[in-house]
Order: structure tokens, then sequence, then C-alpha cells
């Protein structure tokens, strides 16, 4: 079996999102709350529930809407095909047969779904010929089953005809959830050996290799704000022989870990964990184990290490979607445009740089990658010295936050755009202005232009640049949430609920945060686009 031959998995995250269906076929129907479910959608819901009850997190329900739009959806796709044939299997074209909507919003507002501000949704498709098998081959998935096992998760509508399967998620706002996420869980049991790249991106390609062993997911306490350098993983097998691996590590803790080698078959692993908090230094320290498969036949899904005599033409390919979000366009999605790095970056250049602290790689990140720049030969009144400064603590104004936005997300059309105003921001403010952005300031109205602005301000400025459409402030800081960017601050019970108030949308936003979100949202281009 070629891996030209995977059939393909794709999960798409959106802010928002149905819904004239042609039955695919007469499914058995199921009474559950006042609707009728077909018993694909309840298995479905168990396994899907059952795997995250692994996790203590909370269960989830079926819901009407979601359910339509997932079987519109799943009958337009069956018309026209999937990605292999050519068809983005996330968008529709309107005018062919079994339109309902261009994107997922478009389908959830076309099946009356109610109050879809509120919430965050999210799109998974699979082909294999078993519901247990798809939510499977998703969780194979590192970067897929981090979206399915989004903490907020509250509804889930499915659809499955026999061959391919179409999953909407709904994440409520507000949700708090204080535990790590590891995956696989503790006492997890039949877990694959290995990974083979098979999904787009493929976290492979980091570490030139073709297979690793299966990979292993961890996010820790959303309280805490986990300085990755402090992350110390270490798995043994039931003999206490250390596996090397490779890893993937993410700001404020999310990691991934990939074995060298594939793992053993029916071997018992143990995995452990230790990290502390930026700025706190609170420590996390967490043990957990999980056995593989018996032997190369006793996964639900297929890999290429695990080829299914009863499905060798179907096999579970989870991969990205092939159109995700982008700032630039996001009705036609590409990678943002950043200005490439500059020369690797000294820190002794800087007077003020600090190791060790919670924005120490971000600042140098955010200078190698061309959106800031330190400066040069100023007073520092600490020292008594003229000197080059970073100025992690400074407040950003809202003219250095738009120029720092376009750096980011378009640079060229940044230094192509030509302006008879000689106010060092113009180029930025006439984008800004064009792409109609909530900017107070103006190259006329400098006294705001060079104001400090607030985390609220900067959350509305990014979401409706990203999303390329009007929302509310709140709804922005929804967004802010979802993409990872950003958290809320802990309250007095330590917790860190994600509400507009934990946000703290009137709060003024320094150099190291402004840079600190960039780099998040830069990492979320990383992990889920192409």
């Amino acid at each position: 079996m070629s891996r030209k031959s995977l059939n393909v998995v794709l999960a798409l995250s959106v802010s928002l999102g149905v819904a004239q269906f042609t039955p695919l076929a007469e499914p058995m129907q199921v009474e559950a709350s006042g609707f009728n479910y077909t018993a694909e959608q309840q298995e479905a819901l168990k396994h899907f529930n059952a795997i995250r009850a692994k996790h203590g997190l909370s269960q989830v329900e079926l819901d009407p809407f979601l359910n339509k739009a997932a079987e519109n959806h799943l009958n337009y796709l069956k018309i026209h095909g999937h990605v292999s044939n050519g068809v983005n299997s996330h968008t529709q074209e309107k005018g062919k047969a079994g339109f309902t909507g261009v994107r997922l919003a478009d389908r959830l507002t076309a099946v009356g779904t109610p109050n879809q501000s509120a919430s965050i949704y999210h799109e998974v498709i699979n082909n294999n010929k078993t519901i247990v098998g798809n939510i499977d081959g998703l969780m194979y998935a590192p970067y897929h089953r981090i979206k399915l096992m989004d903490t907020e998760a509250r509804k889930v509508g499915v659809a499955f005809n026999g061959e391919s399967f179409v999953m909407v998620t709904e994440n409520a706002r507000g949700v708090s959830y204080q535990k790590p996420l590891m995956y696989p869980y503790n006492g997890q049991t039949n877990v694959g050996i290995g990974f083979y790249g098979n999904e787009i991106p493929n976290p492979l390609a980091q570490f030139k290799v073709d297979k690793s062993g299966f990979v292993i997911s961890y996010q820790p306490e959303p309280h805490m704000f986990v300085d990755e350098r402090s992350i110390k993983f270490v798995l043994k097998d039931s003999k206490g022989v250390v596996v090397p691996f490779h890893q993937e590590l993410h700001p404020a803790g999310k990691s991934f870990f990939f074995p060298k080698q594939e793992l053993k078959y029916n071997e018992k692993y143990t995995a452990s964990i230790e990290y502390k908090d930026y700025d706190t230094g609170e420590k996390g320290t967490h043990t957990w184990s999980f056995t593989t498969q018996v032997n190369k036949d006793t996964l639900t899904y297929w890999t290429p290490a695990n080829p299914n005599p009863g499905t060798p033409s179907n096999p579970s390919n989870p991969t990205n979607p092939t159109n995700p979000t982008n700032p630039t366009n996001p009705s036609n999605p590409t990678q943002p445009n950043p200005p490439a790095p500059v020369a690797p970056v000294n820190p002794t250049n800087y007077a003020d740089y600090r190791t060790g602290v919670w924005w120490s790689s971000d600042m140098l990140w955010g200078v190698q990658s061309g959106l800031i720049s330190g400066y040069s030969n100023v007073w520092n009144s600490a020292t008594k010295k003229v000197e080059n400064q970073l100025r992690p603590n400074e407040n950003v104004t809202e003219a250095q936050f738009i120029t720092i936005l376009y750096r980011y997300i378009d640079h060229e059309r940044l230094n192509s755009t030509k302006t008879s105003d000689p106010y060092w921001a113009s180029n930025a403010y006439q984008l800004a202005q064009q792409d109609r952005l909530p900017i107070k300031g103006s190259v006329t109205n400098r006294q705001v232009a060079n104001s400090a602005i607030t985390r609220g301000d900067v959350a509305h400025i990014m979401a409706t640049r990203h999303l390329q459409r009007p929302l509310t402030k709140r709804e922005a800081v929804d967004f802010i949430y979802s993409m990872g960017i950003a958290n809320g601050y802990a309250d007095a019970s330590g917790n860190v609920p994600k509400t507009y108030e934990s946000f703290r949308p009137d709060t003024m936003l320094t150099r190291a945060q402004v840079v600190t979100m960039m780099r998040n949202y830069d990492n979320y281009f990383k992990m889920i686009s192409q």
C-alpha cells in the first residue's frame, strides 16, 4: 500500500460557521432527548465521550443543528468526491448540487444554528468504514487530537455513510478546566506503535524522518504559563529502558514527543514530565502509563505499520485542511507573509536583555523575525549610559502594533504602499483603513496613534484582520482564546476562566506581551496550515 493511496482526514478550526440534505441511505433512528438520532450518531457520541471521560473532560451532547450541517456536507462530498479527487473537503462551490454554504459558518447558518457568535466550531472529516475507526484515526494524528480534546467542547454533530465521516463540534465560551491533558491517557491500552507522517502539515518533516513511535502529546494546567525550556520528559519501557525521542515544544507548554523508533508491541510504557511556570516558578510533575497494541491486527484504524486486510483501500490518514484559515485572505487561505528572518540575534547586544524570564526567547524571535527592532544608542536611565535596548516592559502604541501586525501578515504590501504623509506609521495606517480595521488613531490623529493600546483593542484589530469582517470586541476576545494567542488572568481561586472579564481588555500591553502574542499566532499557523 503506497502512501499516495491513503485516504484523507481533514480538520478545520473556524470562528463561527447549512442546509438541504439528500439522504444517502435510510439509517436506523434512535429517540434521544426529544430528537431522532441515528444509531451511528449515538455510537460516535458514546465513543467520543468515553475518550473525553478518560481525561476527566466534560461530556458532549448531540445537537440537531450540527448533525444537519454535518449531514449536508457529507451529502455534498458524496456527490462531488473528496480532496483526493481535487475537491477541497472543507468548502463547497456555489451552484453545485448539494450546495448549502461555502464555509462551515455558512452551512451552520443555513440550518438555523442559534447563537453562533457565542461559540467556536471545528469540523473534521475522515474516511474509515467504522465509527470507532474514524474517531480513533483522528486521535492518532497529534495536531488533530488537540482539536478534538478541546476542553470547551459541549456539543457535536455527526454524519456517517459507511465510507466517510464528518464531525462538527461546538466549543463554549468561558469553560474552565484545571487539569493537564495527555494522550495516550493514563491506563490506555491498544495504543499504536508508530506514527508515519500521514498528517498535513507533517510533524516529522522538522526532524527529517519518515516515521516515529506513537506521538505523545501533553498540555499543562491552563493556569500555568510554562517555560518550554524547563520541560523535562522521560519515556521508559517496562524494563526501565529509556526511549529516545524528538520533541516539539510550544510557548505555554503544549508539547509533542516523537519516539525515535516504533514502540514495541504489547508493551507497557511509563511517561513522566516536569516543568515550571515562567512567572511564579510553580512546578508541575506528572507520571502516567499506557500499553501498546498486542499485534498489528488489533487497532481500530489503519496505519502503514498496521495494514488491515479488511479495509486496505480505505485507510485512515489524518491531515490538516488544504485550505486553512489565513489572515491575508480567509476565503482563499495561504500562509501569512512575514518578512525574511534577519541575521541571528546576539542577546548581548541589548543591555536590558535577561535570560530565564518569560519573554527571553520571544523578544529575540521578534527581532530576528523582523517584527520589532531594538532601540539603538539610547539613554539607559538605569545604568546612566547610552546603550542598545529592547525595552520589553514598555507599553506598545496603536501605531506600533498595527505596524508589527502588517510586518507579519503582509510585509510586502506594507513596504510597497506609497503615502505622501511623512509620519513613520502612515503606510500601516493606510492599510488598516483599507482593510477597515477598528483603529482609533490615524496619520491626522497622531496623539491617539502614539498612545498605548489595550489588550481589548489589540484583540479587536487582530480578529478583524484575520476574519476580514466586522465583529464585536467580545467576539474578538473569544477569537484570541480559540486561537491560543493569549490567555486570561487568574481569578482569586487560581482558575483561569476564558471570559471577557478575565481577559482584562482595558489593560495596556507591553512590547514583550505583544511579541509573545504574535509568536503564538505564528505557532498556530505552523501547527494547522500546510
